[in-house]
């Protein structure tokens, strides 16, 4: 009798407790984590690099369903140019967007990217060689990056490069002898053999050096008369450049937040990443004409240098990237054999 007793207050007990449970809403799921990043830009707010960046921050709200927001700050607005890869990778800001020949000093390997002087690739087969290709570029300059504590996301073309503006008539490599030059490395060390006095500074300090004279030629892209006024205080433009896509920017994204990230939002990244590739390729084949077609306009004279000088450019360009480059870091040296079989047929 007693075990029948305790039996039936077992199964009232259990049936007392399902009804309470079923009385009780189910405990909420967890919230998916929202990330509020900020990007630091190495270039003004009227840089088209700058302004096309919007596309990426839209996409990848867009695609992340809102829990990946990006908020835009133009060159120097919380660091100085020469400090954004040093803040990305410690935390200062989460993103940074910008030249990495700005810090090629402290990673070398980083200004391999600006070697690949072919004319004639087209995007999607230089994207692949670059991104996707076993033994890629892409891989030798991720080490850099995660040196830094940083993730290279992915480069975007900056059309032809460097585009150079003076008020100097320059058509053979002995117009060069003396001219004061601004330059990002490799070009630095390219311009100096074949010369020139080269100096550095940032963007944002070109137009009055070009006005006092300072400088008597500025480097910079195809887009310095559009966005930044240089037509006042250079009349000359000089092609054809260096090489006619550069990959001018890089961006990237603090490593620990990269790796704590889903891997969902990863992906989102990176294909928005690819996206901004072929956005700033389409966008800076429109610049380049830009200047063809408004050169009269702007009262400016676009100078078509000899080939003699076009010659001594890759001749030079090579012997920096075999001689000064390929020495500095086994990670040069490894970038700078795949760029030779790779991308030039050596």
């Amino acid at each position: 009798m007693k075990g029948k007793l305790l039996v039936g207050l077992l199964v009232f007990a259990m049936l007392a407790v399902g009804l309470i449970s079923a009385g009780c809403p189910a405990a909420p799921a967890p919230a998916e984590q929202v990330y509020n990043w900020k990007v630091q830009c190495c270039y003004a707010w009227e840089d088209p690099q700058v302004k096309i960046f919007k596309n990426f921050i839209d996409e990848v709200r867009e695609k992340s369903g809102g829990r990946i927001n990006i908020t835009r700050y133009a060159e120097a607005e919380i660091v100085p140019v020469s400090e954004v890869l040093d803040a990305v990778g410690k935390g200062v800001v989460e993103m940074g967007h910008g030249q990495a020949g700005y810090w090629a000093g402290e990673y070398p390997v980083m200004q391999t990217l600006n070697f690949i002087l072919s004319t004639s690739w087209d995007p999607v087969e230089l994207h692949t060689k670059i991104f996707e290709d076993p033994g890629d570029l892409y891989a030798v300059n991720e080490e850099a990056y995660n040196a830094a504590n940083t993730h290279l996301i992915n480069m975007v073309d900056g059309g032809e490069y460097p585009a150079l503006y003076g008020n100097a008539v320059i058509k053979t490599p002995a117009d060069l002898v003396g001219l004061k030059f601004r330059f990002n490395p490799p070009y630095d060390k390219i311009f100096t053999k074949l010369g020139a006095e080269v100096t550095w500074m940032p963007g944002a300090e070109m137009y009055m050096a070009l006005k006092l004279g300072t400088l008597d030629v500025a480097s910079w892209d195809c887009t310095a008369y559009k966005s930044m006024g240089w037509e006042e205080v250079a009349k000359y433009y000089y092609r054809p450049c260096v090489i006619q896509h550069c990959f001018t920017t890089q961006y990237f994204i603090n490593l620990d937040i990269w790796k704590a990230l889903p891997q969902d939002l990863k992906d989102v990244i990176t294909t928005a990443g690819k996206h901004q590739f072929f956005d700033c390729w389409e966008l800076y084949a429109g610049e380049m004409q830009w200047v063809t077609d408004n050169a009269e306009r702007l009262g400016i004279e676009i100078i078509t240098v000899d080939q003699s000088l076009v010659d001594a450019y890759n001749q030079t360009a090579l012997e920096v990237m075999l001689e000064d480059v390929a020495p500095l870091s086994p990670g040069c040296a490894s970038a700078v054999d795949i760029i030779k079989t790779e991308f030039l047929g050596m």
